[in-house]
This record gives C-alpha cells, structure tokens and sequence, in this order.
C-alpha cells in the first residue's frame, strides 16, 4: 500500500517523456481540458478560454454539463486554426437558465447566434427536479477530436480534402466557416462518411476525409474565470489538462474514429476504440502505470488518473476583512459509473462510488475534519450508544451527492455566506452546496473519501430490497487498486473591505487555489521517471 500527497491538478502528472498510456500533463497541455466549475448563478458569469498552441488545425467537442448528474446541456465542434484562441461566456439566459455568448471568430458547428445559445434541458430524465435553473451551474469539457489538412488547393481542386483551410484564419478571420458547416450538411462530404446514402464516398462512421494521415494531438491548454460584476469580483482557475488520451499505438484509422457529426454526444471520456486503456500517475518520483480491465477500459483509465482519498486546502473565515470560502469539488466521470446509458437506473453503482443516481441524488460518504493555524482542532462530540432497533454498522458520515459540488466554510452557529452563491443562494445552488462549521477563523481542513477511515464500518444498505454490507470508494484496475474518489477542484477565498474611502469605494478581492491531495495505491507497474 502507498500513499503520497500532491496537487490535484498534477495528481495523475509525470515526466514529460514519452508515454502510450494517458497522464494529467503537468505542463497544463493536452487533448483533453476539465473546467471543474462553472457558473451563471448569483450575479455570476464564467469565461472559459481554450487555446491551440500547436501548428496543425484541430477539430474539438466543447461540452457542457450541468452540475447534478452530469446532462449535457449544450455542445458543439469548434475548429481551431493553427495558435487559434478561442473564448465564449456562460451567463443568465432570461428563461431562468444559462446560455453561451461569444464573440470569438473561431468557427464552430453549428454557428453560434449572435445573441448566443440557450442551454436546454433536453436531456433531463422524468424528475421533479428538470427546471433550467439546474442548467446555472456545472462544468466543461473539451475532447480534442482530430487534426486536419489546411493548404489550399486550386481553384479547380477538391478543397474538401484540406477541410483546415476553411477554419484557418487570413488576416484574423477564418476563411470560410460556412465551408465547414457544408462538410456537415446534408449532401457533404462529411455527412455521408457518417450516414452514408453516395456511393462515391465511404462510409465510415465519422467525418475523417482530410484529417493527417498521424495523429499529432496534445498542446491544448485552457482557463475559466468567474466574474462577478456587481461585487466587483473574479477568480480563475486552469484546466486540468490529460494528455495521450488517444493510444499513442492507435492506427490512423481508429484516430479518425473521434471526429464525430455536431449532433452526437460523442466523444466523451468514456472514449472508444481509439482511446487509451491505461493511465499513468506520479508516484513520489516514480511512474505508476495502471491498466484497465475489459468493460469501461478508457473510463476507468481517467479515473484512474483523478483517484484521491484526501482532498485538502485552506479556509479563510477572519470576519475583520470578511473572509469567505468555498471549495468546489468535481468528480468528472461519475455518471458513467452511477447511471446506465439514456437514464436508465442502475440496480447498484459500480466502483468507485456507493450509490446509483435515483432521479435526485446519487450519495457517498466522506470525513471533514478542520484545524486552526495552530494545530488545533474540535474535539468530538460524544456518540451516545444507539435506541433499539436499529441497523448494525450502519454508516453515520455526511454525503457528497453530484458531479459538482460546493462545501460552504462557515463560522459555527453562524449564517453560510458562499463567495459562489451570497446568503440566499437559489434551489439549484443550494442543491449543490454542503455547509462545514468550524469554530476557527481561519486554517486548513481535509475532506476524506478513503473508505477505510470512514465511520459506521461496516457500512450497510438496502441493494435489490435485502441489507447487504457494501465496500466502495476503490477502483480496480487489471494490475492493481488505487483508493478513493476521482475528484477534480479548487478552493475559492473572497475578502471584502468596506471601510476603505468610508465604505464609498467597491473593495472586493478573490483568488482561487488548487486542491492539494492524498493518493493510496496498491500495485501497478513502475518505472523510474526524470521528472
């Protein structure tokens, strides 16, 4: 058993040498970009950049998720030209819910209208709770899907096989982004490869006509920002990038299997056949690879990479300058785990996590504990022994319940004030959030999902109507275990000083943190990194 301590961020890094397997780059480059968090709630609005520092032109999939259950509320393909930057904004729709605004040139399919894009809730099962106010608050992912040909060919040429020159930008403006949009249309060269109906075209499931003959993914890197204008207000973060997503050992042919039709949900970070089935992470100076069993091999590969048993950081609660603090944390594939395709319910969760998503909440236990900047820390209060009957074993911890999440710090016996969501944060937020007391000012606290420390062991449930005893909180891998939940995240730490100019001057300041973490392992397959 081995247990070390890291940043989340770099939780799954390791030396910038060559690797068949997918890792958490720490150079922040990738294929593929997590933006833990996003949020139009409270006043809020969030930035979310993506920048292509390679030379080759890139297509991606940017989807966002809402922040219970991980349903998509809106994606689309964007092209990047070589060096390409693109930036759009998550903000309040006035239907209630989010939308996305831009005013970036980049070309995405579809176009985005200049008045941007409502998010939807399409996807929502059946549930009492599908109102678009849950569309508010959730996070990003960005898939890298394929590099394609951009010179441009002669007037009398087939301009389809250099689709890259369509989205390459002459003077600071694509070329042609309706040209882009005809590959996907009905009768394009790309839409046939996909649904068939011209013989004089294959095919072959997605759009790869003109994509390079290797694939040469990777040198992505993004950013989200959460701006309040009212308050005056903003942090930013960077996304967490992984690298190597695509089998460094995958033919031409199954790279081209990810530049999949605008409409698809696909790809996500279960992958396919052209995805890695092995993650690498970074051990104390050495590598660890570990491979994934048949099933869910790419899924359990990027769990891999974000599997902590401690998540840790600061809080700041001095009510002189008054301190607020929230910490988000985000477990990016647990849908996959916890509900079956199309919504369906599962009978139990599968590992890592305890419980199935039962139309409002899919919950696992977890341990907080809180420290002053003295090493001081509450005692506990006496457990008195249980009233008769009651259910042996049966577990007593608080539950982290979505994707995303919010733990409010805030002084005991007094009001929550979340720098994220003010005092009176609305149902969709106030779904989210977790309020941990504590009666320090200021300090550090952990949050632990190691199963083995959690109390009420051994945990008991009700799994198809009989009392079973559950072990969780561990994913399995073909060559061994690592210990845990696949958290992403960050803290966010607000002041405020109303005394300056007599109170008559806007005084608000903000700055988010990484979450640093514990990581338990058993097994893998080592070797000596020179990072």
């Amino acid at each position: 058993m081995k247990k070390n301590l890291l940043t989340l961020a770099v939780a799954g890094a390791v030396s910038a040498t060559a690797h068949a397997q997918m890792y958490v780059n720490p150079e922040n480059t990738g294929e593929v970009l997590v933006y833990p968090f996003y949020t139009a709630d409270n006043g809020n609005q969030t930035y979310i950049h993506v920048v292509n520092t390679t030379e080759h032109a890139k297509a991606v999939k940017v989807r966002i998720l809402e922040a219970e259950n991980s349903y998509e509320v809106r994606d689309f393909n964007l092209y990047l030209s070589e060096y390409d930057h693109f930036a759009f904004t998550i903000e309040l729709d006035e239907g209630g819910g989010g939308r996305l605004v831009t005013g970036d040139t980049s070309c995405t399919v579809p176009a985005i209208p200049e008045g941007g894009i409502e998010f939807t809730n399409l996807l929502f099962p059946d549930e009492e709770n599908n109102s678009l106010e849950r569309t508010l608050n959730g996070y990003v992912e960005i898939i890298e899907m394929g590099q394609f040909l951009e010179a441009k060919v002669a007037a009398t040429g087939d301009q389809d096989t250099n689709p890259g020159w369509y989205w390459t930008h002459t003077k600071g403006v694509p070329n042609d982004c309706d040209g882009v949009a005809k590959l996907w249309a009905q009768g394009g060269t790309w839409y046939h490869q996909v649904f068939g109906g011209n013989a004089a075209i294959a095919k072959t499931g997605t759009g790869d006509k003109g994509r390079l003959s290797m694939w040469h993914g990777g040198g992505l890197y993004g950013m989200g920002i959460i701006v309040n204008p009212e308050d005056g207000a903003a942090v930013g973060y960077d996304a967490v990038a992984i690298d190597s997503f695509v089998d460094m050992n995958a033919t031409a042919t199954d790279a081209s299997a990810l530049h999949y039709y605008p409409g698809d949900e696909d790809p996500s970070l279960a992958g396919n056949s052209a995805t890695s089935t092995s993650a690498t992470i970074f051990d104390r100076g050495t590598a660890v690879t570990f491979t994934a069993n048949i099933g869910q091999p790419t899924l359990d590969s990027v769990s891999a990479l974000f599997m902590v048993d401690q998540v840790m950081n600061d809080y700041v609660l001095e009510p002189s300058f008054g301190g607020e603090t929230d910490w988000v944390i985000t477990f990016p594939t647990k849908r996959l785990y916890v509900e079956a395709s199309g919504g369906t319910a599962l009978t139990k969760a599968k590992e890592p996590f305890l419980s199935q998503w039962d139309e409002n909440e899919s919950c696992d236990p977890y341990q907080v504990k809180v420290y002053d900047r003295e090493e001081q820390t509450p005692v506990p209060d006496l457990v008195q022994p249980p009233f008769s009957p009651y259910i042996p074993g049966k577990n007593t911890d608080p539950y982290i319940c979505y994707e995303a999440n919010i733990m409010t710090f805030t002084a005991a016996g007094e009001a929550a004030e979340s720098p994220l969501f003010g005092t009176e944060p609305s149902a969709s937020a106030a779904r989210l959030q977790t309020v941990v007391e504590t009666p320090y000012n200021n300090g550090w606290a952990y949050v632990n999902f190691n199963w083995d420390n959690l109390l009420g062991k051994p945990y008991k449930k009700y799994v198809t109507g009989t009392l079973t005893e559950v072990d969780s909180h561990m994913l399995t891998m073909s060559n061994g275990t690592l210990d845990g939940l696949p958290a992403v995240g960050f803290s966010v730490i607000a002041f405020g000083n109303d005394t300056l100019s007599g109170g008559s001057v806007l005084a608000n300041y903000a700055a988010a943190h990484e979450h640093k973490t514990s990581r338990t392992t058993s097994g893998g397959s080592t070797s000596q990194s020179n990072g």
